[in-house]
């Protein structure tokens, strides 16, 4: 298989989310793309239904540790997908709360990517320093050349991350796309990956900040009692929208509902406010 754009998506998934996570990207996409739904079995507890016709989209179950974090079951699909010979110009993984809600998303990002020396694509989650010299006896197990860096990159959010193909060929070719033992990674997985990009001689693109969103990504911060606006009255110009868990007076399945008739072309207009 080789499309454009290898999605994947995941954990904590239900019906519902499967289902409008499709259908967004069809809404969204410009080019071909295939979708995986990565689950833990062994910390899911909700059923899933599989999806019947996988030429588009299929789930896949990966009994892991409990305690692997979601960015790396990510990248374990992902690593899934590069052993049985899916080929793809980019990979985007990203969190189940992850809501396109513009047109081009996968457009946008690959003209960040394609003929430059940017590997990844995101939005800037800060640069912790005690949680880099924690992570020194994992980089120096896996191979990572940490030396020269006296303090941490920059990182950016694990919950949207888009790579270059070239950056998953490295990323793999190493045995870093799921590194051994990565239940025990102290930091972030946007972290692992910003970082490993940074010592590769990569570049890295912010588009914003977790705390400051700029478009075209709305990635707010992970945890805690935050309450966000709902995408449905950001500018036009942002693409992608999280998390639709944490949306001032909206449940999630409100959010996913009203945008729904927003692709539609359903509802009142867009309230430009951001």
């Amino acid at each position: 298989m080789d499309v454009t754009t290898l999605f994947v998506v995941g954990p904590e998934l239900t019906d519902y989310r499967i289902q409008d996570t499709l259908d967004a990207l069809r809404w969204s996409c410009h080019g071909s793309y295939y979708v995986i739904f990565v689950e833990n079995p062994n910390v899911s507890t909700i059923p899933v239904t599989d999806i019947s016709d996988e030429a588009e989209a299929r789930i896949l179950r990966l009994g892991v540790r409990s305690d692997v974090a979601g960015g790396f079951l990510r990248a374990n699909g992902a690593q899934w997908a590069v052993d049985r010979g899916i080929t793809f110009r980019q990979l985007i993984s990203m969190d189940i709360d992850c809501l396109p809600i513009g047109k081009g998303l996968d457009a946008w990002c690959l003209a960040r990517l394609e003929n430059t020396p940017t590997a990844l694509v995101g939005v800037y989650d800060g640069t912790d320093c005690d949680a880099y010299r924690r992570c020194a006896a994992a980089l120096s197990q896996w191979g990572v050349p940490y030396e020269n860096w006296d303090t941490a990159p920059a990182a950016l959010a694990t919950p949207f991350l888009c790579f270059s193909s070239a950056f998953v060929d490295v990323l793999f070719g190493r045995g870093w796309l799921y590194p051994p033992d990565c239940y025990d990674w102290p930091a972030s997985y946007g972290a692992f990956v910003s970082w490993t990009a940074k010592m590769m001689g990569y570049s890295i693109l912010a588009c914003g900040h977790v705390d400051q969103p700029h478009p075209p990504f709305y990635v707010a911060p992970s945890g805690g009692p935050r309450r966000h606006p709902s995408p449905l009255i950001l500018s036009s110009e942002f693409k992608l929208y999280s998390s639709v868990r944490h949306v001032w007076w909206y449940g999630e399945e409100q959010v996913r509902h009203e945008c729904a008739l927003r692709r539609k072309g359903i509802g009142s207009a867009r309230v430009v406010v951001w």
